[in-house]
């Protein structure tokens, strides 16, 4: 069998692949911080509709059953 040969790769080539690493690294970082950024903001977003759609379905209600104790009360 023949010796393998190995690659001479030079150090500058070596030292560019790994800058290239490193940026797209970087970019992949601030990307997912921003990511992360939109969701949690859009997850508060979501805790504080949710208390208003609650506080406004108790409102519903109470007017709703005020509005049948009226009814009951004078009209039936």
């Amino acid at each position: 069998s023949r010796p393998l040969k190995k690659e001479k790769i030079s150090v500058a080539s070596e030292v560019n692949g790994i800058l290239i690493h490193i940026k797209l690294y970087v970019i992949f970082c601030q990307f997912y911080l921003i990511v992360s950024f939109i969701f949690y903001s859009s997850e508060k977003e979501l805790q504080v509709l949710r208390g208003e759609n609650r506080k406004n379905m108790m409102l519903s209600v109470a007017l709703l059953a005020i509005s049948a104790f009226f009814y009951y009360t004078f009209i039936y």
